[in-house]
């Protein structure tokens, strides 16, 4: 019954963060301020204590990042994790993500798409309450000594899609502060692209923000148009929808 609602066009947008190898790589030269050396003795527990230490497959990882502070949770396998699907669905229709944000959506995809990829599921919690879901997995590509170890989001590579991962507006500074120190300072990844997202995804404001304060970790974000994608405002009930339509419409619809 889409056929009846009017629909609007949305750009859309994806930020490429990188790291200094990545720049390195991409000019041949070293990275100016920025090594493999300041990046294996840069300990972001200084800026965020109590950010995990280490992961191990299979097991969940708590963070109490600071007082006041949501907790991350970070997962590397589905496995297990079924018994966390309700809540999961339930942020993310609350946070207004899409359904390609969902438990199953994410879980099918990583399932058939997944081979050769590092998963790593970044659940924030306020209290018992999830406030954020940030689904990524990393990847190494190319040959060296051009390769690169690359973060996306889950089911972001192909078919083209619009990702707006749930995160709580009050929270997302923390979230991606997060994300980012943990990709790029303990995962030491080189590029980060996240998206394609909408252009009125609020939280990838923080994002920017966020990553664009930490010039000793990572470049200044670049942002690379997606197109356009088709948006149908309609009503949060089919029974208001339904009445909406004119008599003709309601008939050939009963």
């Amino acid at each position: 019954m889409l056929s009846a609602a009017y629909g609007g066009l949305w750009h859309a947008a994806t930020y490429d963060v990188r790291g200094g190898a990545y720049e390195a790589l991409k000019n041949h030269r070293e990275p100016q301020g920025f090594g493999d050396s300041d990046l294996a003795h840069f300990n972001p527990t200084l800026i965020m204590p109590g950010l995990v230490e280490n992961h191990r497959p299979r097991v969940p990882l708590f963070t109490d990042l600071v007082p006041e502070r949501p907790r991350c949770r970070i997962e590397t396998s589905f496995d297990g994790l079924d018994s966390l699907r309700e809540q999961w669905d339930r942020a993310v229709l609350a946070l207004g993500g899409p359904l390609y944000m969902s438990y199953d959506w994410c879980r099918l995809w990583w399932q058939f798409y997944g081979a050769n990829k590092g998963l790593r599921l970044f659940i924030f919690y306020s209290g018992e309450d999830i406030v954020a879901i940030v689904p990524l997995y990393i990847e190494t590509i190319g040959l060296a000594p051009f390769r690169l170890k690359l973060a996306r989001l889950v089911g972001a590579n192909a078919p083209p899609r619009v990702f707006d991962p749930p995160v709580h507006k009050a929270y997302a500074s923390q979230v991606w502060e997060a994300v980012v120190t943990y990709l790029f300072a303990r995962e030491r990844c080189d590029l980060l692209s996240f998206g394609p997202f909408s252009e009125h995804y609020q939280p990838a404001f923080s994002l920017r923000e966020v990553v664009e304060a930490r010039p000793e970790l990572v470049r200044k974000p670049v942002t690379v148009q997606r197109g356009v994608h088709t948006v149908f405002p309609l009503p949060s009930r089919y029974e208001d929808y339904f009445n909406s339509l004119d008599s003709k419409e309601r008939k050939i619809r009963r």
